[in-house]
């Protein structure tokens, strides 16, 4: 997983207003923007999620952004 592949992720997450699973950020980003060998995998992305700052795991799997 690249930084470009990072930054669509983050971009992905933060427009979400609701919960989200890292399955239905990686769907959205194929759909636009196509398939790449440097895309990572749904545990790739989960991986990222979790280490963001904005981000809350509600449950194994599950996201949402913080209120503040």
């Amino acid at each position: 997983m690249n930084s470009i592949f990072k930054r669509w992720i983050k971009k992905e997450a933060f427009s979400r207003t609701d919960e989200f699973s890292s399955k239905m950020i990686i769907e959205k980003i194929i759909d636009e923007r196509g398939t790449s060998p440097y895309i990572g995998n749904v545990a790739a992305v989960g991986w990222y999620l979790g280490r963001l700052e904005g981000i809350i795991k509600v449950k194994e799997g599950i996201y949402k952004v913080a209120i503040e």
